[in-house]
């Protein structure tokens, strides 16, 4: 109590750190849904035994600050993205089959990795970032689902795709249509658009250029311009 208080009245920023001692004693570890990704993921890749899940819930804020992504990515490592199979339980779907292949039930883990059209998708997207950046890396689950725990300027770029990737087959089913790459390029050209603004608002346009490299979308002369 009276170590409480010292760090209370020492403290600059006294909302701030009355919040963050009271999440301290209201904070649980999501240990169930760690429990269930692991048994989906087991049988895709041996070392979903190994998930580092503190990196795995943290690592997002290092990779972006747009609010949507951060809360569909919580929710997603949450395991709160509402599926088919949930909604037929509860009795709000008729049926709890996939929407886009419309043959399997729909989890999470099929939703977002194993699903005919959803595999097309990622496919495309990693041979395009394999073509882009003169690599041969395998298509692998962990990195799709942003559970692989490497941290670098490589890692984290393709991470922020990734993440864009999960957002983007989430709101295909919410909108009924079939997510393809095709459609995927405008959502990530728009994306480079905001982050190249922001960079030149701020001076940094460097930032910018060595963070997306081969990988922009945008016109090569609308970067060198500034």
């Amino acid at each position: 109590k009276n170590e409480f208080l010292k760090e209370f009245c020492s403290a600059k920023k006294i909302c701030k750190f009355v919040y963050t001692t009271l999440l301290k004693d209201i904070q649980t570890e999501p240990t169930k849904c760690k429990q269930k990704w692991t048994q989906d993921l087991i049988m895709h890749d041996a070392n979903a035994e190994n998930i580092n899940w503190n990196f795995a819930f943290s690592s997002t804020f290092k990779i972006t600050k747009e609010t949507k992504l951060l809360n569909f990515q919580f929710k997603f490592l949450h395991r709160r993205i509402t599926t088919n199979s949930f909604l037929f339980k509860i009795g709000r779907s008729q049926s709890n089959k996939c929407y886009f292949c419309n043959s399997t039930q729909e989890s999470l883990i099929h939703l977002f990795w194993e699903c005919a059209y959803v595999q097309s998708f990622w496919k495309k997207l990693h041979s395009w970032l394999n073509e882009k950046q003169k690599t041969a890396s395998c298509l692998a689950v962990l990195v799709v689902l942003g559970l692989q725990n490497l941290d670098n300027d490589k890692f984290n770029v393709e991470k922020h795709i990734f993440l864009l990737g999960r957002f983007f087959i989430y709101m295909c089913k919410m909108q009924a249509v079939i997510p393809t790459f095709e459609q995927f390029k405008p959502k990530l050209r728009a994306l480079q658009n905001i982050e190249q603004q922001i960079a030149i608002q701020k001076g940094d346009l460097n930032h910018y250029v060595k963070k997306w490299k081969n990988l922009s979308l945008l016109p090569s002369s609308q970067t060198s311009d500034h």
